[in-house]
């Protein structure tokens, strides 16, 4: 998929509450989530978010547990 649409108000009203990092995270993952559409291995959400920092792990393992839900393989899915 080459597009998704973003509702500005939607993501502020689900969103609004994230911290500049949770932000990035959250963004980074919905990209990668709609450009491969599949859910996203455990193990592949810290290099899709790009997460080294011990700040940046923790955004990018806050986020798919508020947005995203475990499938039946426990791959991360969209709520959406």
């Amino acid at each position: 998929m080459n597009f998704y649409p973003r509702h500005l108000g939607d993501y502020a009203r689900d969103a609004g509450y994230l911290s500049m990092t949770e932000h990035g995270a959250y963004t980074l993952l919905l990209d990668w989530y709609y450009a491969n559409e599949r859910a996203i291995q455990k193990e592949m959400v810290y290099p899709i978010c790009k997460a080294v920092s011990r700040p940046e792990k923790q955004a990018a393992e806050k986020v798919p547990r508020a947005f995203f839900y475990l499938d039946d393989k426990g791959h991360w899915a969209h709520k959406r």
